[in-house]
């Protein structure tokens, strides 16, 4: 599993400014080198270096382990889209390797900039949440041989990418559904909720704030804007990552396999009133299940996707599927044998319960625990 561990850097104002002219002028090699592949349809970096390095090193002014980053870094922007030519503006990350950034003895580190090297300090102290004091944390041996340097504000900071050993995958002893939401944002099996009441309000504050600068269009007013989506996302980020690491850490505690929707190209699928259009396209599933998956990854944890239809439909006991069985957005109650309960835990019962029909050989460990042996098979379809 790659994660990444961040450092801040200590820097002087004569520091920054060399750093800033570094940013720049790398970034404007991987332009005209991101050009140049593009046109040429070059996306190998070894080919590619081949061709454009001498230019390189005449034009700008970088030391040859930058330069051969500079197109390692746009080759590997490549590998997603090559349908358009790939832009980068003048401070996005300076990637450095094991051989032009080291770090030393107390708590020094020595950067390839532009004219040479330079040393500077970092503070790798991190809040410990539960005390809330700041302690030293060892920085991860880097087997990636790469780091990035981000710029935040007036801030320089190093990214340093590792690799973490996973646990060996437990032999589950129970299920645990996970029905992923708009309003309530998780619930589980358990009838653990993870309500979405914080989330829009906050979002809702956020849109409001948006348009009164949105409609003044002043400079202050667009930088302003910036810094709310920055700061929205970090929120949203935040409370994704106490949500996941609750849920995982239930499973881990109970020895559960996490059975989840797989809800892959839903916002292209479901049309949404104007109304809920916002709330709809700021819905982040996708962030939330990428959290919980790593996560469960680290513990050991088997993580299961379903087909998602009809789960907020059918019946968890006498699996009868009519979409009035749902008669409001909070409320299930069967029209057939007359069970009752909230809409979102009957939909992750139903997510539960079909785990039997999608891994048979571990079902069979478990299949006594589950509320019913399985979901209707035409609900799968």
């Amino acid at each position: 599993m790659l994660k990444s561990f961040e450092i801040k850097l200590i820097t002087s104002n004569n520091n920054k400014n060399i750093l800033n002219k570094t940013f720049m002028e790398f970034n404007s090699a991987c332009n005209y080198i991101s050009e140049y592949a593009f046109n040429n349809k070059i996306y190998d970096k070894y080919f590619l270096q081949t061709f454009i390095y001498s230019d390189l090193r005449d034009n700008f002014n970088l030391s040859a382990q930058l330069t051969v980053r500079a197109i390692d870094n746009v080759c590997k922007s490549y590998i997603i889209d090559k349908k358009v030519m790939h832009i980068f503006n003048e401070y996005s990350a300076l990637v450095e390797d094991n051989r032009s950034l080291n770090f030393k003895n107390n708590n020094i580190v020595s950067i390839s900039a532009l004219n040479g090297r330079i040393k500077l300090n970092y503070i790798s102290r991190r809040k410990n949440k539960i005390n809330n004091k700041r302690e030293d944390i060892n920085i991860p041996h880097n087997r990636n041989n790469e780091y990035y340097i981000i710029k935040r504000k007036n801030d320089f900071y190093i990214e340093i990418p590792y690799n973490t050993e996973n646990k060996e995958i437990k032999d589950p002893l129970n299920v645990i559904g996970v029905d992923l939401g708009i309003v309530n944002v998780a619930v589980d099996s358990t009838g653990r909720k993870y309500t979405g009441n914080k989330i829009k309000k906050v979002r809702n504050r956020y849109k409001n704030l948006r348009s009164k600068l949105q409609r003044a269009g002043t400079k202050s007013a667009k930088r302003h804007l910036r810094k709310l989506s920055k700061k929205e996302s970090r929120f949203q980020k935040d409370t994704d990552h106490i949500i996941s690491k609750e849920i995982v850490s239930k499973a881990e505690g109970t020895s559960s396999i996490l059975v989840m929707e797989d809800l892959t190209n839903i916002g292209k699928k479901t049309v949404v009133n104007k109304k809920y259009r916002y709330m709809h396209n700021s819905w982040s599933f996708y962030q939330l299940k990428s959290f919980i998956l790593y996560k469960a990854q680290e513990k050991g944890i088997t993580v299961v996707f379903i087909n998602p239809a009809y789960t907020s439909q059918e019946c968890p006991v006498c699996h009868y599927i009519n979409k009035n069985n749902r008669y409001n957005r909070d409320n299930f109650k069967c029209l057939k044998c007359g069970y009752k309960n909230e809409a979102d835990y009957v939909a992750s019962l139903n997510i539960k319960n079909r785990v039997a029909v999608n891994l048979p050989i571990v079902a069979g460990i478990i299949y006594d625990r589950l509320i019913c042996p399985a979901a209707s098979s035409h609900a799968l379809a």
